[in-house]
């Protein structure tokens, strides 16, 4: 070869913060969506993990504001630079912001997702306590309707940390026809969850399921895995109280 270099790997990624050279495989007809509440901390410590988990689209609560490029594209919403919500993509996917978020729903990132195949819509959530009780459930249902046109437009991914757990039969769930992938694919119950998202307290006796990816219900064809971190790779290692949620899903043929 010219010039002496060797010829990095295809699709092979480094990432600038990190310094660490990602190699994306070519899952053509799939992509992969990892939701993670990284629980603060400096994206030289967070990333490294994340990015071992070869996400095509991530979405991160609780992250600082990049300061310099960490993916392909990427979108970041919040009210202190040192925690916010951060929509990430990798490989051939590429994110756009679509409307501006509502300063006072905290917090909902509306994105459009462009990929090598198709285009879809993803809200991305960090909820965090509203005005009126039950206080994160207002402030996510007054998010969900605040962007019901939003989610209506196109096929739309819903994924982020709820704190709370999510019911399937809820009003705005059956308006929005949307479904949960974690509980379509294990085929459980609200409530009856085999893997926690959160350990309160970083305690593994204390779980919830608080971490969610809604998709809509005619994708249900389309979901090929989803799996949930595990607790001593996570928050057993001190990453985070969170572990992260990775769904597959194959194309739309």
């Amino acid at each position: 070869m010219g010039g002496g270099g060797r010829r990095r790997p295809p699709q092979q990624k480094r990432d600038a913060l990190c310094g660490l050279a990602v190699a994306f495989p070519d899952r053509s007809r799939y992509v992969r969506i990892v939701n993670w509440n990284c629980s603060r901390g400096k994206h030289e410590v967070k990333l490294p993990p994340l990015l071992r988990l070869r996400p095509d689209l991530a979405v991160l609560q609780e992250t600082p504001r990049p300061t310099s490029r960490i993916a392909e594209t990427q979108l970041w919403h919040g009210t202190k630079d040192n925690q916010g919500l951060l929509i990430l993509s990798f490989g051939k996917w590429r994110v756009e912001q679509a409307d501006a978020p509502h300063p006072e729903l905290q917090f909902f990132l509306p994105a459009h997702v462009i990929g090598p195949k198709e285009r879809f819509n993803l809200l991305a959530v960090w909820t965090k306590p509203g005005t009126r009780h039950p206080l994160y459930v207002t402030t996510l249902l007054d998010g969900l309707r605040h962007y019901e046109r939003f989610i209506g437009s196109a096929p739309t991914v819903v994924i982020g940390d709820f704190n709370v757990y999510w019911h399937r039969d809820d009003d705005a769930n059956q308006r929005l026809d949307l479904i949960s992938a974690y509980h379509t694919f294990f085929n459980v119950d609200v409530g009856s969850e085999k893997h926690a998202t959160l350990h309160f307290y970083w305690q593994e006796e204390r779980p919830f399921h608080f971490d969610y990816c809604l998709i809509p219900r005619v994708w249900r064809r389309r979901l090929k895995s989803v799996e949930v971190g595990a607790y001593n790779q996570w928050t057993g290692a001190r990453l985070s109280d969170h572990c992260p949620v990775i769904i597959d899903l194959s194309d739309r043929r």
